[in-house]
């Protein structure tokens, strides 16, 4: 691309003033034919070269024999070398134009030579070192020859030496061109840049913010709209959230007074256990609903907070009674002050779930072993059961939402729980999965958290 701009520019150049060159060309060469055409006087021609003082030199052939040379110097070879006009390529003079050819270019279709000029052309002199110069002959009708040749040689400058001193601004005006071009597009796409800001924020959770308004132009429109879609979201959000609230209230307030009344019945009632577990079982799954639809929610924000590993367990094993907290095996090869950076409530959820699963589907004498480990800067957890394990068929499905395995059916549920844990590492950036307990019955659940690991005053050692 460089080159092709290089090379228009020197066509451009060249053509802009060529037809000004060839006029001054011819001006001159007509003033000097009229002068030798009407004195015809080599001696006089000599004598006003010398008074000129521009660094002309002349050299005068007539009948093969040369009248003159104007410094001898200028022209050191025999005098045959200079007659010899029959060898071309011997001959130090060598034509670029002619008279008539300079007059047709020009238009001057009339143009006739100076009286007594045979012949007037212009072209150039290579000297004894090979150096050429400019030089104009003059032939007049009586068939001498004068030779005028500048003193100063043409500043030896090739086609590629044209190139090397254009390169540098060919390339300074491709590279502003480039530039400017660059700031241009910059500008013109920077509502897109917003746009993709804005797009990472909302998948972040943020509501809020507005993309910044730039001119008036379709992205301009485009922006705007964007912002109302996200205002609209936040809405309809909002609303959903305070159905489901109000919907929970609705139901829950009526538990309420229905445990208030279980209370009431003697205590000899046999059937008072089984209503206390069936309104405890209706609370449980409204408020499930409520967290797997906040889960569901992609612009729900974690509230991080840093907490012991000892606390944070100690809070999990805390929400079952006695028997079953004598089945919940801790085992860790980390420091107990440890710390965690986690959503404290919904880590307490997501661990409970997977271990209450495993009391109501996997119960044995065994228990329960929860084995915590730091592998590759990831946090895990290892939950293991001894129970009867899962089917093939049912491990794939056994994250969704309410899907129940086959083994279960016989338990009362309503399958999500372990949708609401994977929801919550998953919050997280972490992964959970299942495997087979090697070399026993039952399950593992693995969950990796890339999370704030340290001793709890020390705020510097992550690993994200």
């Amino acid at each position: 691309m460089i080159f092709v701009v290089i090379v228009n520019t020197k066509y451009a150049v060249e053509n802009s003033y060529s037809a000004q060159d060839f006029q001054y060309d011819l001006n001159y060469a007509t003033y000097s034919s009229a002068l030798i055409g009407d004195k015809n006087d080599p001696f006089l021609i000599s004598s006003f070269i010398d008074s000129s003082s521009i660094g002309l030199n002349l050299l005068v052939t007539k009948d093969r024999k040369v009248l003159i040379k104007n410094p001898p110097a200028f022209f050191p070879m025999p005098d045959s070398f200079y007659t010899n006009i029959s060898d071309f390529s011997v001959h130090p003079y060598g034509s670029f134009s002619d008279f008539f050819t300079v007059t047709d270019t020009l238009g001057y279709t009339s143009a006739s030579l100076s009286k007594n000029i045979r012949e007037m052309s212009w072209g150039q002199w290579v000297g004894e070192d090979g150096r050429a110069h400019g030089a104009d002959l003059f032939e007049t009708s009586d068939g001498a020859r004068y030779y005028i040749v500048n003193s100063t040689p043409f500043r030896e400058e090739g086609y590629f030496d044209f190139l090397s001193r254009g390169f540098l601004v060919g390339l300074l005006a491709i590279v502003m061109f480039i530039g400017l071009i660059y700031n241009y597009v910059r500008l013109r796409l920077r509502p897109i840049q917003l746009m993709k800001k804005r797009l990472l924020a909302l998948e972040k959770g943020d509501l809020e913010s507005k993309i910044k308004i730039m001119g008036t132009d379709e992205l301009a429109e485009l922006s705007i709209s964007f912002n109302r879609l996200i205002s609209e979201i936040k809405d309809l959000i909002n609303q959903k959230h305070r159905l489901l609230l109000d919907v929970s209230h609705e139901l829950k307030s009526p538990l309420a007074r229905m445990v208030f009344l279980v209370e009431m019945i003697s205590p000899e009632n046999k059937q008072t256990k089984e209503l206390k577990e069936e309104i405890g079982f209706l609370n449980d799954m409204i408020s499930n609903l409520l967290l797997t639809d906040k889960l569901d929610v992609p612009y729900s924000q974690l509230q991080l907070e840093k907490i012991s590993q000892l606390d944070f367990f100690n809070k999990v094993v805390g929400f079952f009674n006695q028997d079953q907290q004598q089945k919940i095996h801790i085992k860790t090869t980390l420091p107990e002050s440890s710390v965690l950076n986690i959503d404290l409530t919904k880590m307490i959820i997501c661990v409970k779930n997977i271990v209450q699963n495993a009391f109501k589907y996997a119960d044995s004498e065994k228990g329960i072993n929860i084995l915590i480990s730091l592998s590759e800067k990831t946090y895990k957890i290892q939950i293991q059961d001894f129970g009867p394990g899962i089917k093939d068929e049912d491990k794939k499905h056994v994250f969704e939402s309410f899907y129940r395995a086959s083994i279960s059916k016989k338990v009362s549920g309503f399958g999500l729980g372990l949708a609401i844990s994977k929801k919550i590492i998953e919050g997280h950036k972490g992964k959970i999965t299942l495997k087979e307990n090697e070399g026993f019955s039952g399950c593992v659940f693995i969950l990796e958290l890339p999370v704030f690991l340290g001793d709890k005053d020390d705020k510097q050692k992550k690993y994200q």
